[in-house]
């Protein structure tokens, strides 16, 4: 165990599960390394089918000076799982953690320091991240002040967020939850970035291999719940500014073209161009004409030259990095 630091405020850290029992354990184990005293961890399993049970039972039994909460709940979903896990911790700072995600060194801390820093009108922090694929390759992200910056982990928050200003997670979606709570959040509080790697995200990077069936599906589910969120809440977004509808636009388009959807894919950033020209948005649009394998490569070789750039801006952050959790 680090030094832990004494500081007054409770933070929880809040881990939704199911089945990963594989991964979960190395996001506990994250969370009950962080160097700060006055931290719980709660854990909601929704209902997994494996040794969830027994390998956060075997991490309370290992780590008696932390308070880890195990609380099961029949399988309600993500939104279910989110809401549970704020309803049942105790901190005055809540931060979200998935299963295969890890905290950084220092997170807590950082996050905890910043926030109690400031004014109730900064409702949350959010740092920037590290995504790592299963090959340990690396790419960095920053935290930036966008409405598609959802909120959801990394983020740290204060716990009024939740029950004074009664912004909850929708259980009627099992994907692109945190898109919606984020329509809804709008302009409800402040969030400070904070320009530090402090959060490990796992998660493919582009691949010009192009996965088939399973992958479709979901992109394809993911675009039917964001057109859902934003039909949900039309009264939030018509009192967007011109540049947070473009970017949503240009985000429901990229699910629309990843899921096949080319004619929706093509109205989509059509929108988002009105709303906002960029050369960008327009070779998306032209992309969309060589169908969903020729937009995928496209996808990726774009993305690829946005990592190796973002990476090569943050070069000293990067070679620097000596808070990967491990």
């Amino acid at each position: 165990m680090p030094n832990l630091k004494n500081l007054t405020t409770k933070v929880s850290i809040m881990i939704p599960t199911y089945g990963r029992a594989d991964l979960l354990k190395n996001a506990i184990k994250s969370a009950i390394r962080q160097d700060y005293q006055n931290l719980e961890i709660v854990v909601v399993d929704d209902g997994s089918p494996d040794n969830t049970r027994e390998v956060v039972q075997g991490l309370i039994a290992e780590n008696p000076e932390r308070e880890i909460k195990y609380i099961y709940q029949q399988n309600s979903g993500v939104s279910a799982a989110r809401n549970a896990c704020v309803k049942n911790s105790s901190g005055d700072f809540l931060a979200f953690l998935d299963h295969d995600d890890e905290l950084l060194s220092g997170y807590v801390s950082k996050l905890a320091d910043e926030l109690g820093s400031l004014g109730k009108e900064y409702g949350a922090a959010s740092p920037d991240w590290i995504v790592e694929d299963a090959d340990g390759r690396r790419s960095y992200g920053f935290a930036e002040d966008t409405i598609l910056n959802c909120p959801g982990n990394s983020w740290m928050f204060r716990r009024e967020v939740f029950f004074e200003k009664d912004l909850w997670y929708d259980s009627a979606f099992g994907f692109s939850e945190d898109f919606e709570l984020s329509l809804r959040s709008a302009g409800k509080y402040k969030v400070k970035r904070i320009h530090m790697p402090l959060f490990k995200y796992r998660a493919g990077l582009p691949s010009f291999k192009i996965k088939q069936k399973t992958l479709t599906n979901d992109y394809r589910s993911n675009y039917l719940a964001l057109t859902k969120a934003i039909q949900k809440n039309a009264a939030y977004v018509e009192k967007l500014d011109a540049d947070s509808r473009a970017e949503i636009e240009f985000h429901v388009g990229v699910f629309a073209a990843a899921a096949g959807e080319m004619p929706a894919a093509r109205k989509h950033f059509a929108n988002s161009l009105k709303l906002r020209f960029s050369a960008t948005k327009a070779a998306y649009y032209l992309a969309t004409c060589g169908g969903r394998y020729g937009f995928a490569v496209f996808r990726v070789a774009i993305s690829r030259l946005k990592r190796w750039w973002v990476v090569w801006r943050s070069r000293e952050k990067i070679y620097a990095l000596t808070l990967v959790s491990r």
